[in-house]
């Protein structure tokens, strides 16, 4: 009998292990929630170093993530590839912590736009902790336009989103006189572009894809540029050819050649 009660109590140890052991491996294969620790952090295509990098990931910002058996040697450490939900992508766990850090650091990206008429553009960006926060100015010959919105960003499939709120946007012009009108909120699409180490709007993705034959996106140390202006010289000889173009059009026509030049700093 006491052999008998021994047999039960064994199986039902290995009955118990067995059903804890199950739960975690459960457990490991579902999504959880982690935060972003490094300033960014690179998306890749495939889990290896070497793997394409498919755009990145700001300070602070929350993630789905299931971890994988797959191990890399990043900095002296063997650290997991982690999977992101919705997304057949993946990111290292080096830079991944189960807390949301403090609102420190930010990923700044800056779009700087020239044209030889106007407007000279200057767009700044800070993203962290699902936050977005965009300043604004626009001149164009003595006339200043600025603005702020603030908002959110969230993780699309291959970009980031924006949801900015609308603000109070203000000019002042040559006599120092200042007027304000309410700019509505928006929501913008940045799309990573590895090539250049830069990011790009959907209207520069558009324009490209509309002089495909023409523009081209540059880099040029840590600048990334969209370049125009062969496209806009045929085109502006073009019109000087038409007859129906007489020569008061022609001399007030702009130069329209211009680089818009994105710079990220990390």
């Amino acid at each position: 009998m006491k052999i008998l009660m021994g047999i039960i109590s064994i199986l039902f140890f290995l009955l118990s292990v067995n059903s804890i052991t199950s739960s975690e491996n459960l457990k490991s294969s579902v999504y959880e929630t982690k935060y972003i620790t490094s300033e960014s952090i690179d998306v890749k295509k495939k889990p290896a170093l070497s793997s394409d990098v498919i755009m990145q990931i700001p300070y602070g910002t929350r993630v789905q993530v299931k971890k994988t058996d797959l191990q890399v040697s990043y900095e002296g450490k063997n650290v997991f590839w982690y999977l992101l939900e919705n997304q057949n992508s993946y990111i290292i766990g080096s830079d991944l912590s189960d807390k949301k850090p403090k609102k420190q650091k930010k990923y700044k990206v800056t779009q700087y736009a020239g044209w030889e008429s106007c407007p000279d553009i200057e767009i700044t960006l800070y993203l962290n902790n699902m936050e977005a926060e965009l300043s604004a100015s626009f001149r164009c010959h003595v006339d200043m336009t600025t603005y702020k919105q603030t908002g959110s960003y969230e993780l699309k499939n291959d970009y980031i989103q924006l949801k900015l709120n609308e603000c109070m946007e203000y000019t002042k012009d040559d006599d120092g006189k200042a007027t304000k009108k309410k700019r509505n909120g928006e929501i913008v699409n940045l799309f990573w572009f590895n090539n250049v180490h830069a990011w790009l709007i959907e209207d520069d993705i558009n324009k490209i894809n509309f002089y495909k034959k023409n523009c081209e996106i540059k880099a040029n140390g840590r600048y990334s540029f969209i370049d125009c202006c062969e496209f806009y010289k045929k085109d502006l000889e073009l019109k000087k050819n038409k007859t129906e173009w007489d020569e008061i059009e022609l001399s007030n026509w702009p130069d329209m050649c211009h680089e818009i030049y994105y710079l990220y700093s990390k």
